[in-house]
């Protein structure tokens, strides 16, 4: 049984002067199973961003649906959304800042998902406490997100996103901003949480590293899914 269903997803955008459409998704159709690490892999404008968006509940379709776990949930409601998006799905982007709270420390960054579940304070720490040391940033708990790195910052962005162990996570670029060895090691911590928890992870990215991490990835070209690629078939990307 398929966890992702994408059927027939069309997305246009009007141009706000000449209100002339501007196709975004022409109709793109896939499906990924639970627990499988997929890669959306094109050139900027391809659409990777707005799909992306779709299928986390953040941007409503022009038509087509999708389904997550085998509800459609482009006919939620708002309310219905809302939940969805607390409870199953972790985003991750490109930004640190876009990850992090500037004013919370990096602790009180990873315990709100928690927080926002309603989960015991304690638990929260708990929780916050392990996944900030597995991922080596215990020395950097009490620190402000300007006074860490970025590859740093990047990874209390992952501890953020899978604090609550989401079905789904979305991942933005999100190796994007990074140098090498931090996108090593960002990828290699993603694909340790996926195998262990059995997360669900979607992610755009154009970096070889990410490549050839992916079980296999859809190449989007002009908003239309080009080819499925395993990650022996990047040679040179």
């Amino acid at each position: 049984m398929s966890f992702i269903e994408v059927v027939d997803l069309v997305k246009v955008y009007r141009d706000p002067e000449s209100r002339l459409p501007i196709p975004a998704l022409n109709g793109i159709n896939f499906t990924i199973k639970e627990g499988e690490f997929v890669g959306i892999f094109g050139p900027s404008g391809a659409g990777k961003t707005t799909l992306l968006s779709i299928i986390g509940g953040l941007l409503d379709p022009t038509s087509g649906y999708v389904k997550i776990d085998g509800k459609e949930i482009t006919q939620l409601t708002y309310k219905e959304l809302v939940t969805f998006r607390r409870e199953q799905v972790g985003y991750l982007w490109q930004l640190p800042e876009d990850n992090l709270i500037s004013g919370n420390t990096v602790l009180q960054n990873v315990m709100l998902p928690l927080q926002i579940a309603n989960k015991p304070r304690e638990e929260q720490k708990k929780i916050a406490n392990e996944l900030l040391d597995r991922l080596g940033l215990s020395h950097r708990k009490n620190h402000q997100p300007n006074q860490i790195s970025g590859g740093e910052a990047q990874r209390v962005g992952l501890a953020i996103a899978i604090a609550n162990r989401p079905k789904l996570l979305l991942g933005d670029q999100i190796t994007g901003e990074l140098d090498t060895t931090s996108s090593i090691e960002v990828v290699n911590h993603l694909k340790s949480f996926s195998e262990e928890y059995g997360t669900t992870m979607l992610i755009v990215s154009h970096k070889r590293q990410f490549i050839e991490a992916t079980d296999y990835g859809f190449g989007l070209v002009d908003g239309k899914i080009s080819t499925v690629l395993n990650n022996f078939q990047v040679e040179g990307a």
